[in-house]
């Protein structure tokens, strides 16, 4: 089904799909909420809730009008009471996970300025390299992953470093009273920054709930306001908005050319609810009449490797352009195979599990992915609980930055998993840069309790 056929069948019967989006995300709000950190802004309430909410909204909405059949939909339902059964019973697993002990036992509160100022730095000179280079993501032409070509380890770097700046800013903001008001102005504007280098359009909601997270799990333990969260969701909206039009006129789309979407008098605004039920363009593609048992594919291997050394890299040892065997460029491929721009759209792990393990062995996939990410979720919940007896800036702005990388397993597992080995390895390299910095005795944290008291 093309994205024009559902879009019409969708806009017909917007009265029976928009209810089922919205029971699907609070389903999975309740699923999830004890679980999450910075409750309603946590950067998991936006990958999963929000963005997997009205996913399977469309999915049960296909169901209903018989667009896709039972196996199917069977496969898409259990995978995900599956994935979140895995996640909730790892997140409660007493043993504190090897991620937080590793980082616990590294992370040195007294390194915490040093390590900031050199993220800073990188963060600094690869966006001048980028904006000297290829200018900013949000101008892209086309679309900022094919503009990106040949520079993505230098993104990879900035997008590893960016969620801990945030943190670590908020938290050292919050931690003295004076001039906060001026300095958040300041993070503000980096999260702008980071936004227009970046170009992904969730990008400043993204960032601002890791920002939350991060003062959630401080010993402050920063509480959301309904208006709080409503004035971060506009924001949010606001700057997507801009950088979809920005997009269009790049592009030279015009209002006549977007039938049926045409329903809107602003082309802005039409393509905004498009990038909303955008959530769920890979289930609409592959899943009528089974494409997605023809889809093509490579091997597993290829599919874990290429996002740590690069699809560039990795298709010149191969031979072929790996980027095209994802789930998602695959959903792409099947409806213009001459398609020359890189991206389409993401994998979705209930679908990468399908297509490269199979209906059995994805089961055991997706256990596998929930169990790995609800370590992470314990580890973020042992740091916000050991903050009464060790306030660590270092350590808080760690966990909450692996934690808003690992949660994109759900939209892009493969990619994901590198995204968490990057700021293993990064932070790992550039916290013993700052221990020469500061010279013998520091590094060695002292180890917080993983049953701490209450």
């Amino acid at each position: 089904m093309t994205e024009i056929q559902f879009l019409t069948i969708a806009i017909d019967n917007w009265l029976t799909l928009a209810p089922l989006t919205l029971l699907c995300s609070v389903a999975l709000w309740f699923s999830i909420r004890d679980r999450l950190a910075a409750g309603v802004l946590d950067p998991m309430t936006l990958t999963l809730v929000f963005a997997f909410g009205i996913n399977y909204g469309i999915v049960l909405f296909m169901r209903i009008e018989d667009l896709i059949d039972w196996p199917l939909f069977l496969m898409v339902a259990s995978y995900a009471v599956l994935f979140i059964m895995a996640l909730r019973i790892s997140s409660s697993a007493k043993a504190p996970p090897l991620i937080y002990t590793y980082f616990s036992r590294l992370s040195d509160e007294r390194l915490g300025s040093s390590v900031f100022t050199i993220s800073a730095l990188i963060y600094a000179a690869f966006s001048l390299l980028i904006f000297s280079s290829i200018g900013f993501g949000i101008l892209a032409e086309t679309n900022r992953f094919d503009v990106a070509r040949g520079y993505g380890a230098a993104i990879r770097i900035m997008d590893g470093l960016s969620p801990f700046i945030i943190a670590y800013a908020a938290l050292a903001i919050i931690e003295k009273p004076s001039g906060r008001g001026a300095k958040f102005i300041l993070l503000g504007v980096f999260i702008l920054y980071a936004a227009i280098v970046n170009g992904a359009k969730a990008s400043v909601i993204y960032s601002l709930s890791i920002m939350f997270l991060s003062l959630s799990m401080s010993r402050f333990k920063v509480r959301i306001s309904t208006w709080q969260a409503i004035m971060v969701v506009v924001v949010g909206l606001s700057f997507s908005a801009i950088a979809l039009s920005i997009n269009l006129n790049n592009n030279n789309v015009r209002a006549e050319n977007t039938d049926p979407l045409a329903m809107s008098s602003s082309q802005v605004i039409a393509r905004l609810a498009y990038r909303f039920i955008g959530f769920g363009d890979t289930s609409y593609l592959i899943l009528p009449n089974h494409i997605i048992d023809g889809l093509q594919k490579d091997s597993v291997a290829a599919r874990f490797i290429a996002p740590v050394v690069g699809n560039d890299n990795l298709g010149k040892l191969l031979g072929y352009e790996v980027a095209d065997y994802s789930v998602g460029r695959q959903a792409l491929l099947h409806y213009a195979p001459n398609s020359a721009v890189g991206g389409g759209p993401t994998s979705h792990f209930d679908f990468f599990a399908y297509v490269y393990f199979g209906p059995i062995g994805g089961v055991f996939f997706i256990i596998i992915l929930g169990w790995f990410l609800g370590r992470i979720s314990r580890a973020v919940h042992l740091t916000s609980q050991n903050v009464d007896t060790q306030n660590n800036k270092l350590l808080i702005s760690l966990m909450a930055a692996i934690w808003a990388r690992g949660v994109l397993v759900v939209i892009e597992p493969t990619v994901a998993l590198a995204y968490v080995l990057d700021i293993i390895v990064l932070f790992t390299v550039i916290i013993i840069m700052a221990m020469g910095i500061h010279g013998p005795g520091t590094g060695a944290a002292p180890r917080p309790s993983p049953h701490p008291h209450h």
